[in-house]
């Protein structure tokens, strides 16, 4: 990241329009086991209705 987009989310962060934890979740993140990564990469070619009818929530209309 340029130096100055680094201040302008800085600058956001402090006066709170921004949440840093959507960015980068710094110390905690840690990398997907390879079994996370394909129950994800299955997920990805599902239609909006098999997406909510696997996650158990109304498809958006």
């Amino acid at each position: 990241m340029k130096a100055e987009n680094a201040r302008q989310v800085q600058g956001l962060i402090e006066l709170e329009k921004f949440n840093p934890e959507t960015l980068c979740s710094g110390e905690s993140w840690m990398a997907p086991s390879a079994s996370e990564v394909s129950v994800v990469r299955a997920l990805i070619p599902l239609t909006d209705i098999q997406l909510a009818n696997r996650l158990d929530v109304d498809e958006r209309t």
